[in-house]
């Protein structure tokens, strides 16, 4: 491989780990130039130290290069793990080289109003670990529309009359697919399905909060370290909109690792509200933001095509 850098990455580059976390490293490779004409460029190559069953130890090592074509890929997608990796710092680099700097010095390039991977995962997680009153009132307003239609139809005949609010928009253009899609609270519902389905999907839903808080209440059976994950990822979103920029190790890394040890008591502390008070804040940050609305890929495509002297 031609390796443009490897990085160490994951919690030790958050500056999050544990005693009991793993070792992760990033990199990027350029293919050469007869596996492009051949069309055989691999996505990503990966190697991992643990051979058996079970979550890695602090002794196991994963390894991931991204070629440089599928890096750009997801770099105007906005997706997380490549916005990370352009803001290592110099001394997380194992290996680097003139063509990194030279796309870590251009990685503003990279942002925009919608950074669809970051935003995503926070509202996923937000929408997964909050047990906001006002989520379930969207929950029950979504479901009381369903159930003045038809069970039969599809989602489509109800599409002008569902319910828009803080909690449930429509989504445009999801994935480049021909489908309209429709979210409420995190759950989302293409136009295609039945009304049946989607009550079912929404009632599974609204029950899970139900349970949720109860699981708040007692401060246990928590995935804290999925909890932690949420607001890792808003809070480095939140500093690229404030900012114009992030840096590591994170300024919150010890909350971030306070929350993944569980050091927190979920209800009494507010964690499931300052989720949602936290994504609100983003999404009037990116919406302010200077950023354009979506990444321009020509500046990619050019410096894709240079590394080959193209």
């Amino acid at each position: 491989m031609n390796i443009i850098v490897k990085m160490i990455f994951g919690s030790h580059l958050y500056g999050t780990h544990t005693d009991r976390s793993d070792r992760d490293y990033k990199g990027i490779c350029l293919p050469i130039l007869p596996e492009c004409v051949l069309g055989r460029i691999p996505k990503a190559i990966t190697t991992h130290t643990r051979s058996g069953p079970g979550k890695n130890s602090a002794d196991d090592v994963d390894t991931e290069f991204f070629s440089l074509q599928y890096f750009m890929t997801l770099a105007i997608n906005g997706e997380m793990i490549v916005i990370d990796m352009l803001h290592a710092p110099r001394e997380t680099l194992v290996e680097s080289s003139a063509t990194w700097g030279q796309l870590q010095a251009n990685r503003s390039k990279f942002y925009s109003k919608n950074l669809a991977g970051y935003l995503r995962y926070v509202r996923e997680q937000t929408a997964k670990y909050s047990i906001k009153g006002s989520r379930l009132k969207a929950l029950e307003d979504l479901l009381s529309v369903l159930n003045s239609f038809d069970e039969s139809e599809r989602l489509l005949v109800a599409w002008e009359s569902l319910p828009i609010n803080e909690y449930c928009f429509y989504i445009e253009n999801p994935k480049e697919t021909r489908w309209r899609h429709y979210q409420c609270c995190g759950k989302q519902l293409d136009e295609t399905i039945s009304i049946a389905t989607a009550k079912k999907m929404i009632q599974i839903h609204y029950n899970r909060y139900g349970e949720r808080a109860q699981i708040a209440k007692r401060n246990e059976g928590i995935d804290w370290k999925a909890v932690s994950h949420a607001f890792r990822a808003g809070l480095q979103l939140k500093e690229i909109y404030s900012t114009g920029d992030l840096h590591y190790p994170l300024k919150d890394a010890k909350f971030i690792r306070d929350v993944k040890v569980g050091a927190y008591h979920y209800m009494n502390d507010g964690l499931g509200e300052k989720l949602d008070s936290m994504l609100i804040e983003i999404e009037e940050l990116a919406a302010k933001s200077s950023f354009p609305d979506r990444v321009d890929s020509s500046w990619s495509d050019t410096f894709v095509l240079n590394q080959y002297n193209l």
